[in-house]
């Protein structure tokens, strides 16, 4: 026997019957009655179409250059590869360290970003929109000379790539055609930790060229807790649901970058190659649990799995990338144009349960909570102009591109994607031999969630709901803070 098991898009991986090598995406079990499943479908396609926005506010897994580091890099939007004059060279081209004017202590803070997601014309032309107003990652770093010829540069640097905590809830209720009442509340809880600690070496083999590598120790938390109330009825019939689905885990790799920069003072031009990640050792734990699946008594019995397993081990992986940067100009003005090439990621397992058993009905086939990841490959770019408009004012523009790795991947972490663009303007202020940037930071991406009658495709509807894709229009304000010692 293979049970159909319900699911909601708080993680899609509820595989089924083994033997069959089946994954089953169907609402209610197996014997349910048709009037019950249609309710309950329509009740599933509420939540279906809140957490798309709630998944990926939380997060950008699927991006790699939405966050920038260092007061001078974010404001020329990343493209400094191939020209790195500060200690933000040991994240983008470690080369540049031996070359860099500026390699005292550099602290970088986005203190201020509002990023909210919208999805349009959820239930009955309403928009359902959700927003997060915190403080985003930084980078702190220095570096020191070698004491004898100064051709050896040694640099540390801190960089937080993802820092989120989150906790939203949506309720939704509509009555469409043929259904008297339905309505679904969405709860989804996110924390996601990620930070690397790199420790750089750089040398200048000739006066114009300089070559390096940073080694980054990286450790990741992330954690989500997703609960599902579901209700309704249909012609005197009703039905409902609870499900939860938690998982935590942590993760510990190492990630080697290499770099060469060969700068002649009006033209420069950069070449990064960053390993694919190295998994050290991680752990986590899961929570599954389905209750209370039934219509009016005389019905099938309701669906009850509960499982909490520890002890699980876990993957978290980055892709191969290579990166090519150039700059040219006059005194005044300079151009940049950087553009890195990710590789794909394969699909993979993040952290699964193993199988396990429900407690009712009883000959159920095992179920097994899995959590994967996949990415396709992505070239970003990004194009800047830095201008002096003062002896000590310097002016900076810059436009980039942060395609998603999601798209046309199979990923359980994010299910809407969107390409951003990043408009990035500011200025660098030097004051008795330190630096002070400021500048902000807007980006915008539009995109929509899948169709969502994939995941009902066992079942007929009558009437079929709209279950098409909605349309997520993302949007986020950034404020830079930078200085240098």
């Amino acid at each position: 026997m293979v049970a159909d098991i319900p699911e909601l898009a708080l993680g899609k991986p509820m595989r089924t019957g083994l033997l069959s090598g089946r994954t089953m995406r169907s609402i209610v079990h197996a014997r349910t009655v048709p009037a019950v499943v249609s309710a309950a479908v329509v009740i599933a396609a509420a939540a279906v179409a809140i957490a798309p926005v709630i998944s990926p506010l939380h997060a950008q897994d699927s991006h790699y250059w939405t966050v920038k580091y260092g007061p001078r890099a974010s404001l020329l939007g990343g493209a400094v590869i191939g020209s790195v004059n500060d200690v933000s060279a040991a994240f983008y081209n470690p080369g540049g360290l031996a070359m860099a004017d500026s390699l005292g202590f550099a602290l970088s803070l986005n203190v201020f970003e509002r990023t909210s997601v919208t999805a349009e014309d959820v239930f009955g032309g309403e928009d359902v929109s959700l927003s997060r107003t915190g403080v985003a990652p930084s980078m702190l770093g220095g570096a020191i000379r070698g004491p004898e010829s100064g051709r050896d540069v040694i640099a540390y640097s801190f960089i937080t790539r993802q820092r989120v905590r989150n906790s939203i809830a949506e309720v939704a209720v509509a009555a469409p055609p043929g259904y008297e009442t339905v309505a679904a509340e969405i709860s989804v809880n996110r924390d996601v930790s990620e930070r690397w600690y790199g420790v750089s070496w750089a040398r200048a083999v000739r006066p114009h060229f300089g070559i390096g590598a940073t080694g980054f120790f990286t450790t990741r938390f992330d954690a989500r807790a997703g609960h599902l109330v579901v209700a309704g009825s249909q012609a005197g019939q009703g039905v409902t649901a609870t499900r939860v689905r938690e998982f935590d885990y942590d993760h510990y790799g190492f990630i080697a970058k290499l770099g060469a920069l060969l700068n002649y003072g009006s033209f420069a031009a950069g070449l990064t190659v960053t390993t694919p990640s190295i998994g050290l050792f991680g752990s986590g734990k899961m929570t599954y649990t389905d209750i209370n699946v039934r219509d009016e008594p005389g019905g099938d019995p309701p669906l009850i799995a509960v499982a909490g397993l520890d002890g699980l081990s876990s993957e978290h992986r980055q892709p191969l990338s290579v990166g090519l940067g150039l700059r040219g100009g006059g005194e005044r003005f300079q151009l940049y144009g950087s553009a890195e090439w990710f590789a794909d990621v394969g699909k993979y397992d993040v952290i699964r349960s193993g199988p396990f058993e429900p407690q009712s009905p009883s000959g159920s086939a095992q179920l097994e909570y899995i959590v994967s990841d996949e990415r396709s490959s992505v070239l970003n770019w990004a194009m800047a102009i830095e201008g002096r408009v003062a002896e000590r004012v310097t002016a900076y523009v810059s436009y980039s591109t942060d395609l998603s790795s999601n798209d046309g991947s199979d990923s359980d972490l994010v299910m809407a994607t969107w390409d951003i663009r990043t408009l990035s303007f500011g200025a660098d202020f030097r004051i008795r031999g330190r630096s002070l940037t400021l500048g902000s930071a807007f980006g915008w991406g539009d995109s929509s969630t899948r169709d969502k009658t994939d995941l009902f495709p066992n079942v007929d509807l009558d009437p079929p709901p709209d279950f098409g894709p909605t349309p997520v229009r993302y949007r986020s304000f950034r404020l830079i803070l930078g200085f240098e010692f």
